[in-house]
């Protein structure tokens, strides 16, 4: 074997090897938590459920905020994210919510469906306190009933366009620090009310 057949040879090994090892570490960056190990903000747009699992199969276990803007999603199913802090939905065709062992979540950010949720679950995430709703057509009932699933430990409630609540029990919440209001006509006509249980108030819009 001659020189240049040597030095070709050494060059092809050494490529196959650059490859195998970028491969391994696709792999184990892979099963370590996702393609994108790092990544700590997810912003969506126009997913479904389908789509939705498989984006979040590929990020890592640091992905602390996650935002989806979208009219096909349908279902939304999350569990195991253990640092995730933050979810922002603004989906219009929204029945289902499951949320499961998010250890560190503290906000929701949900801008209501068209039509109202049928399931709504949020299991072990124990810090979760912090729920802003903007909602033109929840009522009473339905407000009580989506911040029973955290009423020991709600501490901050923003409601925003909210044209359909007329009362909201504050005193069921025993955490509750701030009750932010902005359009929403019918809360702001018993503000008297709301104020009389001593807990901070905010109004815009009024």
């Amino acid at each position: 074997m001659n020189i240049v057949e040597k030095l070709v040879k050494t060059i092809i090994l050494g490529i196959s090897v650059t490859i195998l090892t970028f491969s391994l570490n696709a792999a184990r960056s892979s099963f370590n938590g996702g393609l994108y190990p790092k990544m700590i903000t997810l912003e969506l747009d126009d997913v479904n459920e389908v789509e939705l699992k498989e984006k979040l199969r590929k990020i890592g276990p640091k992905l602390e905020i996650l935002e989806i803007d979208s009219d096909r999603l349908i279902r939304f199913n999350l569990a195991n994210l253990e640092y995730l802090q933050k979810i922002t939905l603004d989906c219009s065709e929204l029945t289902d919510i499951n949320i499961i062992n998010c250890k560190y979540l503290q906000q929701i950010y949900f801008f209501g469906p068209d039509t109202w949720l049928q399931n709504i679950k949020i299991k072990d995430c124990p810090l979760l306190q912090h729920f802003a709703i903007s909602d033109s057509d929840i009522n009473d009932q339905q407000l009580k009933k989506l911040l029973s699933l955290v009423k020991d430990r709600l501490s901050i409630l923003h409601l925003f366009s909210c044209k359909n609540l007329q009362d909201i029990d504050l005193k069921i919440y025993p955490n509750l620090e701030l009750l932010s209001l902005d359009d929403c006509p019918g809360l702001q006509q018993n503000i008297e009310k709301l104020r009389a249980t001593g807990i901070e108030i905010e109004i815009f819009g009024f």
